[in-house]
């Protein structure tokens, strides 16, 4: 697997399709702010208007852009910069709405959307959700430089207008490559994006991410790393923590809590095992790397984990 899909997958992503709102001008709608998401907007037809607090600039959308907020940020979806809005749940309140489209608005111009949300484990940590901007979009008309990805988003907008039995399903798989895809492109299109994915394509550092997802257990120290990457120590360092905002060592460390999160909730190993497979010489090395970011022992951690999953049950 690589670095990326690895890093996702252990962010326990989760998409959720909140409906296809069909809207006639004069619309606006702001959406609440909510942890732990990243929401997206296709639009399928027309236009709207997206305003991000602490971003000066209203971000226009046309058919067949797409729009990611980042960091559960509230925003306002309007039909005009100037328009009126109300809070989105008010409005699905007003309307009873029950699931799939939304109608709403006057009888002006249309618009067609296409909305969710990408969700993340609550205690995911991870340098590339701390590092990506407040919000990416990618436009329709130059900047997918993959064909398929344009396909991809309009079969996500039919499948929805069709509401066909496990479109649902359908539509939630192409959303997770989407999402690989646009921070792809991101990454590509953007004056200066975020260091950490631009880490991860780096020809060195993406190699040095590579050898620690691959065997996180090793005995890695900055010599051996840089030694396997071709890259001088000082080198190494300085470039890695330039790129990804910490050191080799520190990303190698906060890699491995995580994985340790995922076992000592998805199995039934001895934490003493889970330090070992880890790369630590003793439980009480791990323990106190693990308290340092979850501010909690693992065996605490585990039993909080139990008995919110038999709560949820």
């Amino acid at each position: 697997m690589d670095v990326l899909s690895d890093i996702l997958s252990f962010l326990e992503l989760e998409v959720q399709l909140y409906f296809r709102a069909d809207l006639r001008s004069p619309w606006g709608l702001t959406v609440p702010a909510h942890r732990n998401v990243a929401r997206f907007h296709i639009v399928t037809q027309g236009t709207a208007f997206v305003k991000v607090p602490g971003i000066e600039e209203m971000v226009t959308l046309k058919e067949g852009d797409i729009i990611l907020i980042l960091h559960g940020s509230s925003h306002d979806l309007l039909y005009h910069p100037d328009s009126d809005q109300r809070p989105l749940d008010e409005v699905l309140q007003d309307v009873d709405f029950q699931g799939g489209v939304l109608s709403y608005g006057g009888d002006g111009a249309e618009t067609s959307m296409v909305c969710g949300h990408f969700g993340f484990d609550e205690e995911a940590v991870h340098p590339i959700l701390e590092a990506l901007p407040r919000y990416i979009k990618v436009s329709a008309t130059k900047e997918y430089g993959f064909r398929w990805l344009d396909f991809a988003m309009g079969f996500i907008g039919a499948e929805t207008r069709a509401s066909m039995p496990g479109a649902e399903a359908i539509s939630s798989r192409l959303a997770e490559i989407m999402l690989i895809q646009v921070l792809r492109i991101y990454l590509n299109i953007a004056d200066r994006p975020a260091t950490v994915l631009a880490g991860v394509f780096d020809p060195h550092i993406g190699k040095a991410l590579e050898i620690m997802h691959k065997a996180p257990g090793g005995s890695w120290t900055l010599e051996t790393l840089a030694e396997e990457i071709g890259m001088s120590r000082t080198s190494f360092a300085t470039r890695f923590k330039r790129l990804m905002g910490v050191s080799p060592m520190k990303y190698l460390a906060r890699w491995r809590v995580q994985l340790a999160k995922h076992q000592l909730v998805k199995s039934k190993k001895a934490v003493y095992q889970i330090a070992f497979d880890l790369g630590y010489q003793s439980e009480a090395a791990f323990t106190k790397v693990f308290k340092k970011y979850m501010k909690t022992t693992p065996s605490a951690f585990r039993r909080r984990s139990t008995s919110d999953a038999v709560k949820v049950d």
